[in-house]
């Protein structure tokens, strides 16, 4: 888990793993090989990335959830039936045909972001990055997105950016960040009984 305050570094640093930049000074490993030893785009295809702000562009929801024409509309429904994305369109029936605007500008905050984490599924990346993933979400869809959350966790490397403290019940570390420096880690058990410092 990563934590701090707005501006201290959290989504810099997960920049950095997926070389949207370079970085000046010491190294980045994934198990054990720095990262500027594999090829860009074979990096980033290992990589799973949930933002706040869920990216959605005009077409079918079958083209929003994967480009890749190899995979069949049962793997999508599965996919979107483990994420709960089945569910959240209860109401207006769910179809992989169904038009998406720019923007995902007809569906809800919390539809967006099921269509995301459905399509992080699908590719089914080694590391997962959560970045703010259950901000501003009313609390039926955030119910569903954590499950989901959950879910796609399993078996993965997960580095999940919080500013609400509950989202990193789940971590086993913690990195505390503080203008742009990490000032503290370890469990949350250990970072909440250091009372004297940052993190508490």
């Amino acid at each position: 888990g990563f934590v701090g305050k707005t501006g201290c570094g959290k989504s810099s640093t997960v920049a950095l793993l997926s070389r949207l930049y370079e970085f000046q000074e010491g190294e980045i490993l994934i198990d054990d090989v720095p990262i500027r030893n594999f090829d860009r785009h074979s990096l980033r295809d290992r990589i799973g990335f949930v933002a706040q702000d869920a990216v959605i562009f005009k077409g079918s929801l079958r083209e929003n959830l994967s480009t890749n024409g190899e995979l069949t509309d049962q793997t999508l429904l599965d996919a979107a039936k483990e994420t709960g994305l089945v569910r959240a369109f209860t109401k207006s029936g769910f179809n992989l045909d169904m038009e998406i605007l720019e923007g995902g500008s007809n569906l809800s905050v919390g539809e967006r972001q099921l269509v995301s984490l459905t399509r992080v599924l699908l590719k089914n990346p080694s590391i997962l990055i959560l970045d703010e993933a259950t901000a501003n979400i009313d609390p039926y869809y955030e119910e569903l997105i954590s499950s989901a959350i959950m879910k796609i966790m399993k078996a993965r490397t997960c580095l999940i950016i919080a500013h609400r403290l509950d989202t990193l019940k789940e971590c086993d570390r913690i990195f505390v960040f503080n203008q742009g420096e990490l000032v503290e880690e370890g469990s949350l058990i250990d970072l909440i009984e250091q009372k004297n410092y940052f993190y508490h």
